[in-house]
This record gives structure tokens, C-alpha cells and sequence, in this order.
């Protein structure tokens, strides 16, 4: 890899890792990479070109571990679908109704906490008993029972309208 890439880390030290950064190397390229930051896990983007994103960084160290080839999740599916629905029918109250749509279970994707879970839930909602078909109406629900609401992200694809 070219050292321009790296021109602008090689003058200081990793916050976490006691490796310099004044080369490149596996050690070093595997401290950078494990260290979690703030990014969206789920995105979606509206039709005016605003991107959403499910950003978890901050709640997820503290709700409770999980692996598959033990017991179930902490929060079983139907805490997390009744969890989910309430606060889906607060959140799209201009709405007539609101319906659970799907509810993928995932993994959180930094190799720190690679043992937390959640649910991203994606939501219908119904005016005068037609579906609204957009993929910017979903929400996760962290196995704590907290529910993450997405938020518009610092990038669009595109101007707005």
C-alpha cells in the first residue's frame, strides 16, 4: 500500500494500541480495524436523497451478550416485536396504522463487541388502508429492550429535490 494513504496517521499514535504508527504493519492495520466508531449498521435513503442510518455505537456495549450456539437471545422475538410495534405506533402516529413488515436478528458488525445483537425492525404503515411502501420506516431493538430510532446520517446520495 502507498504511504500517502496512511500520510495522515503516520504522525501520531493509535489512542488504543501501543503499536507507533510511523509504519505499516499487520498488527497495526489490525488495532486500526477493531476499534469501533460510529457508524450506521442499517441505512436507507428517502426519495429526496437523505440517507438514514441505524447508529448504535454508543448503547450497544452495555445490553447483554449473545451467542447463537448457546441459549436463546436475551430478548426473545415476541418482547422484541411488542417492543418494536408500541413504539412504531407512537413514533408514525400520522398513520392510520403500523404493521411489522420484517425483523432480521444481527450481528453487530465491530470484531470488539462481535458477541452483541439486535433486531432491526422495518415497518409498513397504512394510510386509508393502503400499504406505504418505503424502506425509511424501521427502527432497531437492541437486546436490552432499548429501541434505536435511525437518524439522518451526514451523507446523501444526492441534492435534495
Amino acid at each position: 500500500m502507498p504511504r500517502q494513504l496512511f500520510r495522515g496517521l503516520l504522525e501520531r499514535r493509535s489512542s488504543r494500541c501501543d503499536t507507533p504508527v510511523w509504519r505499516w504493519s499487520w498488527r497495526w492495520l489490525d488495532c486500526q480495524l477493531t476499534q469501533c466508531s460510529d457508524f450506521a449498521v442499517y441505512r436507507s435513503v428517502r426519495d429526496d436523497g437523505t440517507e438514514l442510518g441505524l447508529f448504535l455505537s454508543k448503547e450497544i456495549a452495555a445490553t447483554p451478550s449473545w451467542v447463537p450456539q448457546g441459549d436463546e437471545p436475551p430478548l426473545s422475538i415476541g418482547n422484541a416485536l411488542t417492543t418494536a410495534l408500541a413504539w412504531g405506533k407512537q413514533t408514525y402516529a400520522r398513520f392510520d396504522s403500523v404493521e411489522i413488515e420484517s425483523v432480521p436478528l444481527q450481528r453487530y458488525g465491530c470484531s470488539e463487541l462481535h458477541d452483541k445483537w439486535y433486531y432491526v425492525v422495518n415497518f409498513w404503515p397504512y394510510i386509508d388502508g393502503a400499504a406505504i411502501y418505503s424502506s425509511a420506516h424501521f427502527a432497531a431493538v437492541l437486546m436490552n429492550g432499548q429501541v434505536i430510532a435511525p437518524r439522518v446520517s451526514n451523507r446523501s446520495t444526492r441534492e435534495p429535490r
